[in-house]
């Protein structure tokens, strides 16, 4: 390296140097203006920035003064009480001297130094205290980090930049620890890719659709997290939790509800049985209750039970029968309203299929409705007509055809 700064290769030893350092340029000038030029007074000259200059008038400084040389006196005592101002915290007082000195020794650096130290003591609020957050505190800590950071070889800047994001880190932990998580994933976004503030950002944002009621999101957030932190039991309790609540739903008899919830956990798998067949479940049971009671509801259980597939009960028909059943049931309920809709049964014992007597359901149902009319106080031998042609075909056990009652009618009729 060509790197004069003794710090850069302080630890390491397969460095291999090709100039002088600070420290034997300074002492070799220091030397030479004490002994060879005899001078007991020297001033230096550097450029604010630059760290070669800074490292090489420091280096002088040092020596020259060992020789018995020394610098302008006034300056060196306000050098001196700025100095001592920064270590006791009177930041103002240790900045407005040291910018009157202008390029005095390293006056700059130490400028910066403790325009840095000012900062970061304006963001040292307590971890838990929410006043940091809400007056922007943090901001302070970042200020000086970045001071520090650029001008990582003097002094402790390295390491208190290092400090300035720890505490940032800090108090959003804090802040996600009072559930203020917004907040703390604000904080955290400024860290950029600094150690784990990125993942801890995400854990946050997974907390946050849990409290606001979207547990399965967090769940699905604290996934991608892996095994972060208490990720993993997180999602695993978020998930419980939406189990058990679908359960309440079912012990209520509140099956719609129940559906959805156990549909939304996808192939969540529990010892009381995996989501997907407790889903099935639930839409059986939810198409049962559209059967009981006095208004039934056919088109609500049909599709109730179309949703619940290829499921079987332990005790009672598949849910594909069970889809049947409705359009046997809904036929029968056609035929014996006040006014037949005859075509529309029709359709719906065809669309039964092979349930039940089905096939001859019609047939036989139209009959049994025409000879219901005709045994009224007063038949309406159209309308039993009617519900004879619709039963053509059907030639009950004891009785004449549906044809022959059709004529029947016509004689009961032209006798009225």
């Amino acid at each position: 390296t060509s790197c004069t700064n003794p710090q850069v290769t302080a630890d390491c030893e397969v460095y291999f140097r090709l100039a002088f350092l600070d420290p034997f340029q300074g002492t070799v000038l220091a030397n030479y203006a004490y002994n060879e030029l005899g001078v007991d007074t020297a001033y230096t000259l550097a450029m604010l920035g630059s760290d070669y200059d800074q490292g090489l008038v420091y280096y002088f400084t040092e020596a020259f003064e060992a020789l018995g040389g020394y610098e302008d006196a006034p300056q060196l005592v306000m050098y001196c009480r700025a100095m001592a101002a920064g270590e006791e915290g009177k930041y103002q007082d240790c900045i407005s001297t040291l910018e009157n000195l202008g390029q005095f020794k390293d006056a700059p650096m130490q400028l910066n130094y403790y325009r840095a130290r000012s900062l970061e003591a304006t963001g040292a609020l307590p971890a838990d205290d929410l006043q940091w957050y809400d007056q922007d505190g943090w901001t302070s800590y970042f200020c000086a980090a970045d001071i520090y950071g650029g001008m990582p070889l003097f002094r402790d800047c390295t390491a208190r930049s290092e400090a300035c994001y720890e505490a940032v880190y800090a108090r959003a932990l804090a802040l996600g620890g009072q559930n203020n998580y917004n907040a703390a994933i604000e904080v955290l976004a400024t860290l950029g890719p600094w150690g784990t503030a990125a993942t801890q950002a995400d854990y946050y944002a997974a907390c946050n659709l849990s409290a606001s009621g979207y547990p399965l999101l967090a769940a699905d957030q604290f996934d991608l997290l892996g095994e972060y932190a208490d990720a993993p039991e997180k999602a695993a309790a978020l998930r419980l939790s939406v189990y058990e609540n679908a359960e309440n739903y079912m012990a209520e008899g509140k099956f719609g509800p129940a559906y959805q919830i156990f549909s939304s956990l996808g192939d969540y798998s529990h010892e009381r049985g995996d989501a997907a067949t407790r889903a099935k479940d639930a839409a059986y049971r939810k198409g049962e209750s559209f059967l009981t009671g006095e208004e039934r509801d056919y088109d609500e259980a049909k599709e109730a039970f179309f949703l619940a597939g290829d499921y079987v009960p332990q005790e009672g028909a598949a849910a594909a029968d069970r889809i049947k059943e409705c359009w046997y049931l809904e036929g029968q309920s056609l035929l014996a309203c006040e006014t037949p809709e005859y075509e529309n049964a029709k359709l719906a014992f065809e669309k039964a299929g092979d349930y039940s007597d089905a096939a001859t359901a019609f047939s036989r149902l139209c009959y049994q409705q025409g000879e219901a009319i005709l045994q009224g106080e007063n038949p309406d031998y159209a309308a039993a007509r009617e519900a004879f042609g619709h039963g053509e075909g059907y030639v009950p056990q004891d009785g004449a055809a549906a044809a022959d009652r059709i004529k029947e009618c016509w004689y009961l009729e032209g006798q009225s």
